[in-house]
């Protein structure tokens, strides 16, 4: 059994001596890989995209709380339990985003997906300030070095020194090439590994995502 206590502990409890049997598991859909299309239609004229099935567990969502206090129409709906966890669909249509400061409490609850959200804040108005993150230049990577580095050649502002702000520049979709060595990162700078918005593999239509496992088929 697991709980989620008013001070934000999460709590597991386990008993022992079970015995465990097979059963049919929906496994709720992840979060972390839900970013990227995400993110692509909150930032592409015209867009509205539908992901169903995305699991919300409370310690994996800070990026849908964030993008929603930067002004993405995001929309949740058919809210479930599948697998012991809430699930929901998002409906996501494109929007002019605004920046926002990101509280340091909530980077355990997206820490992966900060370079996404980077690409984001490159499209809002004003400056989005992310506190608190530190971690993510000790990881695989210094992956904030490399989110600005990327950034900043592609003519956009970033400032950072244990915190990171970034200045959003809407209208110049300049290419943004991110080059990370590590799971997190690899997704934002190829976002479509083919190149193509389809490709077909016996005759059926997918679209390929490179999220880093190394490659989700949707």
């Amino acid at each position: 059994r697991q709980r989620l206590e008013e001070d934000g502990t999460h709590v597991v409890e386990l008993e022992g001596e079970a015995v465990l049997t097979a059963s049919d598991v929906i496994v709720p859909r992840d979060p972390s890989s839900a970013a990227f299309p995400m993110v692509a239609a909150l930032i592409t004229e015209g867009s509205d995209l539908l992901i169903p099935g995305i699991g919300m567990n409370p310690l994996r969502t800070g990026l849908i709380t964030t993008l929603q206090e930067m002004g993405g129409d995001i929309e949740i709906s058919n809210e479930r339990t599948e697998g012991g966890e809430s699930v929901v669909d998002l409906r996501v249509r494109h929007s002019q985003l605004h920046g926002i400061d990101v509280p340091a409490e909530r980077a355990a609850a997206m820490i992966d997906e900060y370079p996404i959200l980077a690409v984001a804040a490159t499209q809002a108005e004003g400056t989005t300030r992310m506190l608190g993150v530190a971690e993510l230049r000790v990881k695989e990577t210094d992956r904030i070095a490399v989110v600005a580095d990327g950034i900043l050649a592609a003519g956009g502002t970033v400032t950072y020194d244990g915190d990171t702000a970034i200045d959003g520049v809407p209208g110049t979709a300049a290419p943004v090439e991110l080059n990370f060595m590590d799971v997190a990162g690899s997704s934002t700078g190829a976002f479509l590994p083919t190149g193509n918005l389809t490709d077909s593999f016996g005759g059926i239509d997918v679209t390929c995502m490179d999220v880093a496992m190394p490659m989700v088929i949707g």
